[in-house]
């Protein structure tokens, strides 16, 4: 739609239940859509806005965005209760293109997705990317607690 809020199209006739970011030239999506597939609810898709077929970018949830510059695509893999941290899987982005090469299946997991041309691990998922892709911010929690009980009279 216009900023106005006229001139409404649907990019897709499914059904969409999330948003989770849009390219920095807007010519894709990334949205969660349900699906039936392989005893999934929901995959992670992208849309292209100007037409065409949606791309899988994992099955199941992940989250996707693009770098501010549109040069690097990140995927944020979710850990199984009990499994390794969160991690962020980094892709190279051709120029002119918007999104990497991508398995037709999507990235089923973190392994599959490190052996695609030019992947990267981050340790953290929680990150924001700079232009210049060896600096970033992230977050760090710590938590201290009063280790010793202190009688109240």
């Amino acid at each position: 739609m216009r900023r106005d809020g006229s001139g409404r199209e649907k990019i897709v006739p499914d059904a969409i239940s999330t948003i989770r970011s849009i390219s920095p030239g807007g010519r894709w999506v990334v949205a969660l859509t349900p699906t039936h597939h392989d005893g999934l609810k929901t995959e992670t898709i992208a849309i292209p806005t100007e037409g065409g077929a949606p791309r899988r970018i994992c099955p199941g949830f992940c989250d996707a965005l693009w770098s501010p510059d549109g040069k690097f695509f990140f995927v944020r893999f979710q850990s199984a209760p009990g499994g390794v941290p969160f991690k962020t899987l980094e892709l190279p982005i051709q120029p002119g293109r918007s999104l990497p090469d991508l398995p037709a299946a999507g990235i089923r997991d973190l392994l599959e997705g490190s052996s695609l041309r030019g992947a990267r691990i981050f340790e953290r998922a929680d990150f924001a990317s700079a232009p210049d892709p060896s600096i970033y911010a992230y977050t760090k929690a710590s938590m201290y607690r009063n280790l010793f009980r202190i009688p109240l009279p």
